[in-house]
């Protein structure tokens, strides 16, 4: 996750490689720890996030590696996912309204057009909210 963050700010873009391999190891991690049940789900997870994230990508709201980056967290925790998007939308809506109230005391006056935010920021602190126990 750490890394995603650190390519995130530097490029806007997270690699496949490190989303393809966060999204095995969990798949690893799930089948050590629950067997065959624990792969059904982490899969299962993996699907539902990237079907149901894609109308996002479609009308670019997110980017493809932010998508494949929750899916990786979905093969980690299962169909514990819905609650990961859950922490990772409130988390979302508290660092953007940040981002809007920096930029307008910066008196940018196209604080409030079309602007860009880190969203592995986001679905690192879901993700870490959600291992934590929840709000």
């Amino acid at each position: 996750m750490f890394g995603a963050v650190v390519f995130d700010c530097r490029t806007y873009k997270i690699p496949n490689m490190l989303t393809g391999s966060g999204i095995l190891c969990g798949i690893a991690c799930r089948a050590i720890l629950y067997g065959v049940q624990g792969v059904i789900q982490g899969i299962l997870s993996c699907t539902i996030v990237i079907v149901t994230m894609f109308v996002l990508f479609v009308i670019h709201v997110l980017g493809a590696g932010d998508i494949k980056l929750l899916a990786a967290v979905g093969a980690f925790v299962g169909f514990g996912i819905g609650e990961v998007l859950v922490d990772t939308c409130i988390c979302t809506g508290i660092f953007g309204v940040g981002k809007l109230v920096f930029e307008r005391l910066k008196n940018d006056k196209h604080a409030f057009g079309k602007t860009r935010m880190h969203m592995s920021i986001p679905i690192a602190c879901g993700s870490v909210i959600f291992m934590a126990g929840g709000w």
